[in-house]
């Protein structure tokens, strides 16, 4: 379904987040009773941070020997 994460020490929260929040409490439970399965790789493929990673693994291969070949190996970086 995706993720949810926050790193702040003060939040607030607006009826637009609840509702949010509520939307998807309800598509995991629907997801939870259909089986469904995430699908990692499109989801990592397509976020930034995957994206910088990968910036990172091909620009620094040679110190990062075993994550390049692997991430290769799976097609990731191309």
């Amino acid at each position: 379904m995706g993720k949810v994460c926050a790193f702040t020490t003060t939040i607030t929260v607006n009826d637009e987040d609840l509702n949010k929040g509520a939307q998807l409490g309800c598509d995991m439970i629907q997801a939870i009773k259909e089986k469904k399965e995430f699908d990692w790789e499109n989801y990592l493929s397509n976020s930034k941070d995957f994206q910088a990673l990968i910036k990172l693994i091909t620009e620094e291969k040679e110190f990062f020997k075993a994550d390049y070949n692997y991430w290769k190996e799976k097609g990731w970086l191309e």
